[in-house]
Protein backbone atom coordinates (compact mmCIF):
# COMPACT_ATOMS: atom_id res chain seq x y z
CA UNK A 1 0.00 0.00 0.00
CA UNK A 2 1.74 3.54 -1.21
CA UNK A 3 1.60 5.88 1.95
CA UNK A 4 2.92 9.44 1.63
CA UNK A 5 4.01 11.54 4.64
CA UNK A 6 4.79 15.29 4.19
CA UNK A 7 6.87 17.61 6.08
CA UNK A 8 7.00 21.51 5.38
CA UNK A 9 10.74 22.66 5.73
CA UNK A 10 10.11 26.31 6.43
CA UNK A 11 11.15 27.89 3.00
CA UNK A 12 8.51 27.34 0.54
CA UNK A 13 9.56 23.44 0.01
CA UNK A 14 8.51 20.77 1.60
CA UNK A 15 9.81 16.78 1.93
CA UNK A 16 7.04 14.03 0.70
CA UNK A 17 8.16 10.68 2.05
CA UNK A 18 6.77 7.71 -0.14
CA UNK A 19 6.63 4.20 1.35
CA UNK A 20 5.45 0.92 0.35
CA UNK A 21 6.22 0.80 -3.96
CA UNK A 22 7.98 -1.66 -5.02
CA UNK A 23 11.69 -1.36 -5.74
CA UNK A 24 11.44 -0.57 -9.27
CA UNK A 25 8.20 1.50 -9.21
CA UNK A 26 8.53 5.39 -10.78
CA UNK A 27 6.85 7.40 -8.43
CA UNK A 28 5.24 10.68 -8.85
CA UNK A 29 4.25 13.32 -5.96
CA UNK A 30 1.35 15.62 -7.26
CA UNK A 31 -0.13 18.52 -5.56
CA UNK A 32 -2.57 21.70 -5.94
CA UNK A 33 -3.19 24.86 -3.20
CA UNK A 34 -6.27 24.38 -1.16
CA UNK A 35 -9.74 26.12 -2.41
CA UNK A 36 -8.46 25.94 -6.32
CA UNK A 37 -8.25 22.51 -6.78
CA UNK A 38 -12.13 22.61 -8.55
CA UNK A 39 -11.06 25.43 -10.84
CA UNK A 40 -9.79 24.25 -14.55
CA UNK A 41 -7.12 26.74 -15.02
CA UNK A 42 -5.65 25.00 -11.75
CA UNK A 43 -5.37 21.15 -11.55
CA UNK A 44 -3.09 19.03 -10.01
CA UNK A 45 0.49 19.46 -10.96
CA UNK A 46 3.45 16.73 -10.72
CA UNK A 47 5.93 18.27 -8.34
CA UNK A 48 8.98 15.61 -8.98
CA UNK A 49 9.68 11.73 -9.10
CA UNK A 50 12.00 9.13 -8.03
CA UNK A 51 12.31 5.16 -8.11
CA UNK A 52 11.35 3.13 -5.34
CA UNK A 53 10.63 4.15 -1.69
CA UNK A 54 12.23 7.00 -0.20
CA UNK A 55 11.64 11.66 -0.42
CA UNK A 56 10.75 14.08 -2.95
CA UNK A 57 11.77 17.51 -2.28
CA UNK A 58 8.71 19.58 -3.84
CA UNK A 59 8.83 23.64 -4.24
CA UNK A 60 5.10 24.63 -3.97
CA UNK A 61 5.86 27.87 -2.20
CA UNK A 62 4.11 29.15 0.22
CA UNK A 63 0.24 28.22 1.07
CA UNK A 64 -1.68 25.12 1.88
CA UNK A 65 -1.84 21.77 -0.27
CA UNK A 66 -3.37 19.00 -0.98
CA UNK A 67 -0.65 16.07 -2.12
CA UNK A 68 -0.37 12.43 -3.17
CA UNK A 69 1.80 9.84 -4.69
CA UNK A 70 0.90 7.91 -7.76
CA UNK A 71 3.22 5.12 -9.17
CA UNK A 72 3.45 3.70 -12.83
CA UNK A 73 2.05 0.54 -11.72
CA UNK A 74 -1.43 2.49 -10.64
CA UNK A 75 -1.08 2.47 -7.77
CA UNK A 76 -2.11 5.75 -5.44
CA UNK A 77 -1.43 6.82 -2.05
CA UNK A 78 -4.60 8.97 0.16
CA UNK A 79 -4.43 12.59 -0.07
CA UNK A 80 -2.34 14.49 2.62
CA UNK A 81 -3.19 18.06 3.36
CA UNK A 82 -0.53 19.84 4.70
CA UNK A 83 1.00 23.94 5.37
CA UNK A 84 3.81 24.71 3.76
CA UNK A 85 5.97 28.21 4.98
CA UNK A 86 8.25 30.11 3.20
CA UNK A 87 10.03 31.90 6.14
CA UNK A 88 8.78 31.43 10.17
CA UNK A 89 5.48 32.75 10.78
CA UNK A 90 3.80 33.87 13.78
CA UNK A 91 1.15 31.62 15.31
CA UNK A 92 -1.38 34.16 14.48
CA UNK A 93 -0.63 34.37 11.07
CA UNK A 94 -0.59 30.51 10.96
CA UNK A 95 -3.88 30.47 12.25
CA UNK A 96 -5.24 32.85 10.49
CA UNK A 97 -4.13 31.08 7.04
CA UNK A 98 -5.10 27.62 8.22
CA UNK A 99 -8.33 29.29 9.05
CA UNK A 100 -9.19 30.64 6.04
CA UNK A 101 -7.39 27.38 4.13
CA UNK A 102 -10.53 25.48 6.16
CA UNK A 103 -13.39 28.11 4.98
CA UNK A 104 -12.27 27.72 1.08
CA UNK A 105 -12.81 24.05 1.25
CA UNK A 106 -16.33 24.49 2.61
CA UNK A 107 -17.77 26.05 -0.76
CA UNK A 108 -20.52 28.57 1.47
CA UNK A 109 -23.38 29.26 -0.34
CA UNK A 110 -23.52 32.57 -2.17
CA UNK A 111 -26.21 34.55 -3.62
CA UNK A 112 -25.58 32.27 -6.66
CA UNK A 113 -23.66 29.41 -6.65
CA UNK A 114 -20.88 29.31 -3.87
CA UNK A 115 -18.74 32.26 -2.65
CA UNK A 116 -15.53 31.88 -4.65
CA UNK A 117 -12.01 31.03 -3.15
CA UNK A 118 -10.38 34.44 -3.49
CA UNK A 119 -13.49 35.80 -1.58
CA UNK A 120 -12.31 34.07 1.84
CA UNK A 121 -9.48 36.91 3.28
CA UNK A 122 -7.98 37.37 6.18
CA UNK A 123 -7.00 40.83 7.70
CA UNK A 124 -5.90 42.09 10.80
CA UNK A 125 -8.15 44.97 10.69
CA UNK A 126 -11.59 44.85 9.15
CA UNK A 127 -13.99 48.39 8.09
CA UNK A 128 -16.81 48.73 6.60
CA UNK A 129 -15.51 51.74 4.71
CA UNK A 130 -11.66 50.57 3.51
CA UNK A 131 -11.48 46.87 3.28
CA UNK A 132 -12.01 45.94 -0.59
CA UNK A 133 -15.00 43.97 -1.68
CA UNK A 134 -17.18 44.62 1.06
CA UNK A 135 -19.81 47.03 -0.69
CA UNK A 136 -19.81 45.12 -4.02
CA UNK A 137 -19.15 41.14 -3.32
CA UNK A 138 -19.75 38.68 -0.70
CA UNK A 139 -16.72 37.76 1.43
CA UNK A 140 -16.13 35.52 4.47
CA UNK A 141 -13.26 37.53 6.72
CA UNK A 142 -11.55 35.94 8.85
CA UNK A 143 -9.46 38.62 11.38
CA UNK A 144 -8.28 38.83 15.13
CA UNK A 145 -11.07 39.56 17.77
CA UNK A 146 -8.52 40.76 20.39
CA UNK A 147 -4.94 40.25 21.29
CA UNK A 148 -3.68 36.53 22.39
CA UNK A 149 -4.53 35.43 26.12
CA UNK A 150 -2.50 32.89 28.50
CA UNK A 151 -5.08 30.57 29.70
CA UNK A 152 -2.93 28.08 31.03
CA UNK A 153 0.38 27.43 32.74
CA UNK A 154 1.00 23.99 31.97
CA UNK A 155 3.91 21.34 32.80
CA UNK A 156 7.39 20.65 30.61
CA UNK A 157 7.85 24.16 30.12
CA UNK A 158 4.61 25.05 27.78
CA UNK A 159 1.93 27.01 28.28
CA UNK A 160 -1.51 27.31 26.08
CA UNK A 161 -2.70 30.47 24.74
CA UNK A 162 -5.98 31.27 23.70
CA UNK A 163 -6.24 33.45 19.83
CA UNK A 164 -9.73 34.92 19.39
CA UNK A 165 -10.35 34.97 15.80
CA UNK A 166 -13.66 36.59 13.78
CA UNK A 167 -14.87 34.85 11.11
CA UNK A 168 -17.61 36.87 9.28
CA UNK A 169 -20.20 36.77 6.29
CA UNK A 170 -20.24 39.57 4.64
CA UNK A 171 -22.29 41.16 1.61
CA UNK A 172 -23.72 44.18 0.18
CA UNK A 173 -27.91 43.26 1.67
CA UNK A 174 -29.18 46.77 1.38
CA UNK A 175 -31.46 46.10 4.78
CA UNK A 176 -33.44 43.03 2.49
CA UNK A 177 -34.09 40.01 5.15
CA UNK A 178 -36.06 37.46 2.04
CA UNK A 179 -36.21 34.36 3.68
CA UNK A 180 -34.05 32.77 1.21
CA UNK A 181 -31.26 35.20 2.32
CA UNK A 182 -31.93 34.27 6.29
CA UNK A 183 -32.07 30.68 5.04
CA UNK A 184 -28.69 30.75 3.49
CA UNK A 185 -26.99 33.02 6.46
CA UNK A 186 -27.74 30.56 9.12
CA UNK A 187 -26.89 27.59 6.79
CA UNK A 188 -23.39 28.88 6.05
CA UNK A 189 -23.22 29.74 10.07
CA UNK A 190 -23.78 26.11 10.95
CA UNK A 191 -21.72 24.68 8.50
CA UNK A 192 -18.68 27.39 9.89
CA UNK A 193 -19.40 26.57 13.03
CA UNK A 194 -19.26 22.86 12.29
CA UNK A 195 -15.74 23.21 10.73
CA UNK A 196 -13.94 24.33 14.00
CA UNK A 197 -15.45 23.94 17.32
CA UNK A 198 -13.57 21.20 19.43
CA UNK A 199 -11.17 20.37 17.07
CA UNK A 200 -7.41 20.95 15.84
CA UNK A 201 -6.46 23.01 13.38
CA UNK A 202 -3.96 22.13 11.18
CA UNK A 203 -0.90 24.51 10.79
CA UNK A 204 2.84 24.18 9.46
CA UNK A 205 4.63 23.87 13.28
CA UNK A 206 2.05 25.56 15.38
CA UNK A 207 -0.08 23.14 18.15
CA UNK A 208 -3.55 24.06 17.87
CA UNK A 209 -5.17 21.70 19.77
CA UNK A 210 -8.51 23.05 20.13
CA UNK A 211 -11.33 25.47 19.56
CA UNK A 212 -14.02 27.14 21.45
CA UNK A 213 -16.65 29.29 20.61
CA UNK A 214 -17.65 32.28 21.60
CA UNK A 215 -21.03 34.16 20.84
CA UNK A 216 -22.07 37.06 18.68
CA UNK A 217 -25.20 39.10 17.61
CA UNK A 218 -26.48 37.06 14.75
CA UNK A 219 -26.04 40.26 12.41
CA UNK A 220 -24.47 43.02 13.46
CA UNK A 221 -26.60 46.35 13.86
CA UNK A 222 -24.14 49.24 12.91
CA UNK A 223 -23.14 47.34 9.40
CA UNK A 224 -26.80 46.57 8.64
CA UNK A 225 -27.57 50.25 8.66
CA UNK A 226 -24.39 50.86 6.39
CA UNK A 227 -26.38 48.26 4.01
CA UNK A 228 -24.11 45.71 4.75
CA UNK A 229 -25.00 42.12 6.09
CA UNK A 230 -22.36 40.73 8.69
CA UNK A 231 -22.93 37.81 10.11
CA UNK A 232 -20.11 36.54 12.36
CA UNK A 233 -18.99 33.83 14.61
CA UNK A 234 -15.90 33.87 16.83
CA UNK A 235 -13.72 31.00 17.92
CA UNK A 236 -10.44 30.84 20.18
CA UNK A 237 -8.38 28.80 19.65
CA UNK A 238 -5.87 26.92 21.59
CA UNK A 239 -2.50 26.63 21.21
CA UNK A 240 0.58 24.55 23.18
CA UNK A 241 3.82 26.52 23.24
CA UNK A 242 7.00 26.34 24.57
CA UNK A 243 8.11 28.40 27.25
CA UNK A 244 11.25 30.92 26.30
CA UNK A 245 11.56 30.05 23.02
Amino acid sequence: MLTLTVSQNGDGSADCSISGAGGGDTLTVYAVQVGTQWDSEQTWQSQGSRVGDGDVTVNTGKGAFWFFAESDVNEISKPIYAVVLDETDSVWDQVLAAVVAKLRLLSLEAETGSIASANVQSHYIVDPKTTPGLKVGELVVVTPANGENLTNEGPMQRDDYEYPVIVAHVMAANRSQTDALKAKWSRNRERIRNAFVNQPLATADATIWGCRMGQMPLLNDPWWTGNIMCSALQFQFLSRETRGV
